[in-house]
């Protein structure tokens, strides 16, 4: 993980209530596309959007803003880019730029749903933030957004994100359970075959076609004979 870049250094705070940016190196900010499912970018004249995506001053030294507002931006450059199959808005910072266009944030409790729909029940988590801070999240996401979702126990978070982290090169292995030096690969919290360990729980799950292949082709704890029998 690299080292946590701080913005402030480079942020002006202007009377108006603007915030500008000021630094010498050009600043980037790669903004997930999957937003538009909540309504919550929008690129005109303007860039506005959910204040959580990853920003950086040099390419091998990303790290994550994590803002649960939505902040109006005017960057330089906006262009739209697929990596690794996913869409996103990428945008360039000159000196001078407006990095938000009021830093007065609205509170929105959906704000609070959509954080908690992308991340885990739609695997969108940024690779930028560390494992170990995945259950405070919402903690966060609470006090800025006036929302309850930040009033749960961290470990009922901590239980969860156990599930949806994996190994990044095999999602049968939790990611707790590797020695944690790469980022992990995240699935969905509705991942049902990957919840159970029997072959029948497989098979009865909601996804039939994923559970099927899931059975087939993975070891199975403490199956029965009438288990062997199903796999044949």
């Amino acid at each position: 993980m690299p080292k946590k870049l701080s913005l402030d250094k480079n942020l002006k705070f202007e009377e108006d209530g603007s915030i500008r940016y000021m630094g010498d190196k050009d600043l980037h900010i790669l903004i997930p596309k999957i937003y538009e499912k909540y309504q919550m970018i929008k690129v005109d004249s303007n860039v506005t959007t959910l204040g959580i995506f990853d920003f950086w001053y040099e390419e091998d030294q990303k790290n994550e803003l994590f803002i649960p507002a939505m902040l109006t931006m005017q960057p330089s450059t906006v262009v739209f880019k697929v990596m690794e199959g996913k869409e996103y808005v990428y945008c360039v910072f000159h000196k001078g730029d407006i990095f938000i266009k009021s830093r007065y944030l609205v509170k929105s409790s959906f704000i609070a749903f959509a954080i908690f729909d992308s991340y885990l029940a739609g695997n969108h988590l940024p690779d930028t933030i560390p494992y170990n801070e995945y259950a405070f999240l919402f903690n966060k996401v609470a006090a800025i957004t006036g929302s309850d979702v930040g009033k749960f126990n961290n470990v009922a978070f901590e239980i969860l994100f156990a599930h949806t982290s994996r190994d990044v090169n095999n999602t049968q292995i939790p990611y707790r359970l590797t020695d944690m030096k790469n980022p992990p690969k995240h699935i969905t919290l509705g991942d049902v075959p990957h919840i159970t360990n029997s072959l029948t729980a497989k098979l009865i799950s909601g996804y039939l076609k994923s559970s099927i292949i899931n059975a087939i082709n993975n070891d199975i704890e403490n199956e029965s004979t009438l288990e062997e029998i199903l796999r044949q």
